[in-house]
């Protein structure tokens, strides 16, 4: 009888849980837009983003959700022009109704998507490029977990006195656009604070000559190199670099690159050494428990192994950070309630960086911290070197902007 009775309640018990679920997938979904480029010239530097933010949404997901509700995100590929990303922007919000944007792709698209948040009240939220709208006074409605190149300009000094104490000249390499040169405006006025002399190479990004590159900075003969480049230009700077003879050291600013693509410039050259990375999120290579867990999450939406990179983890902490707005949000979440919780908000990154994501209501980027990994030869790898590196948001140097 007793054995029956169990049973009984075994069942009923497995029933309650059962229309729970159900009950929990029938709930309206939290909707969140998402844009970025998936086809157009950084595909390999914004889908990997993409696959991180995705794998982590997935996972709460599959937990339950978000206060009872599934996350719902709705996907648009703005092929890196600005025109189109603000015309998706209105589409989203207009017919999908989301109460957010994600992601965003390079910094040209993000003025017009910053206007847009603001007019229909829907925060925007950029993942890799940041522009100074994030920082104080920070616009409303414009938020950012990616790296400005203002900020990345000034820590990358402090980085780099702590590499190579012997100062000497700082070449800074960046593409000839607004945010290189703010990136090496403000390297040169940290640089110069510290005791190096200074030397930039700027180049378009439309017609890379790599060869003349790479002899301009085996000329300058500097004691370091400090890049602020793209994912499809980073590898190719270091092995033109190298193939023109410079061996010296080499900090490159992680501007969401894959680091197997660094070691295949690496081999292809025939150099291992002096090649270093900062960064604002720790590297796949990085030894921390929560880097494998992230990897096996990967694994469940479909990305291989050999595919992780550091663009997977910036997803992954800007996916966190959704998840966390969300759940503090409540529901319903409209766009203007999720923007106030935003400028109030700080998100553990369970040490995936230096500290937390906190915005503020005139900071919408937050104090920021990085790391140096750098290039092992044996392992081929990329290991941390030192302790993170706070930088503020607020900025130390006023630099002139490029017209």
């Amino acid at each position: 009888m007793s054995q029956r009775i169990a049973v009984l309640a075994g069942s009923a018990l497995l029933l309650c849980t059962s229309i729970g679920v159900i009950h929990s997938q029938t709930q309206q979904p939290y909707v969140i837009g998402y844009i970025s480029d998936f086809s157009g010239p950084f595909v390999d530097t914004f889908s990997p983003v993409h696959d991180g933010f995705r794998a982590h949404i997935n996972m709460v997901n599959l937990a339950g959700g978000v206060n009872g509700r599934q996350i719902k995100t709705v996907v648009r590929d703005d092929q890196l022009n600005a025109t189109r990303a603000a015309s998706l922007m209105r589409e989203l919000v207009t017919s999908e109704e989301v109460n957010s944007i994600w992601s965003l792709s390079l910094s040209s698209t993000l003025p017009g998507i910053y206007a847009l948040a603001k007019r229909f009240n829907v925060p925007a939220i950029s993942s890799v490029s940041a522009i100074k709208s994030t920082l104080p006074p920070a616009e409303d409605y414009a938020y950012s977990t990616g790296s400005p190149f203002e900020v990345a300009g000034e820590v990358s000094a402090k980085l780099a006195i702590k590499l190579f104490p012997s100062k000497g000249k700082l070449m800074c390499v960046t593409i000839d656009s607004a945010g290189g040169f703010a990136a090496c405006g403000h390297t040169a006025a940290s640089a110069s604070a510290v005791g190096f002399t200074n030397d930039s190479l700027m180049f378009p990004p439309a017609k890379v000559e790599y060869g003349a590159i790479g002899q301009r900075i085996a000329n300058s003969q500097p004691a370091v190199v400090v890049t602020h480049l793209p994912a499809g230009l980073a590898p190719g700077v270091l092995l033109a670099a190298r193939s023109a003879g410079y061996r010296g050291p080499m900090l490159l600013h992680n501007v969401a690159f894959n680091e197997a693509t660094l070691v295949k410039a690496m081999e292809t050259a025939g150099n291992f050494e002096n090649t270093h990375v900062f960064s604002r999120y720790v590297l796949a290579h990085d030894p921390l428990p929560a880097v494998a867990e992230i990897g096996r999450a990967l694994e469940k939406v479909g990305v291989k192994p050999a595919d992780f990179s550091g663009n997977h983890i910036a997803g992954w902490v800007h996916g966190k950070l959704a998840v966390e707005a969300l759940r503090k949000c409540g529901f319903p979440c409209n766009g203007e309630k999720l923007n106030a919780t935003l400028s109030s908000l700080s998100v553990d990154t369970g040490g995936l960086s230096g500290g937390p994501i906190t915005f503020k209501a005139d900071d919408h980027q937050g104090t920021s911290w990085w790391k140096t990994y750098s290039f092992d030869p044996a392992s081929k790898k990329f290991k941390p070197t030192g302790e993170w590196v706070e930088a503020a948001s607020k900025l130390a140097y006023t630099v002139g902007e490029k017209k």
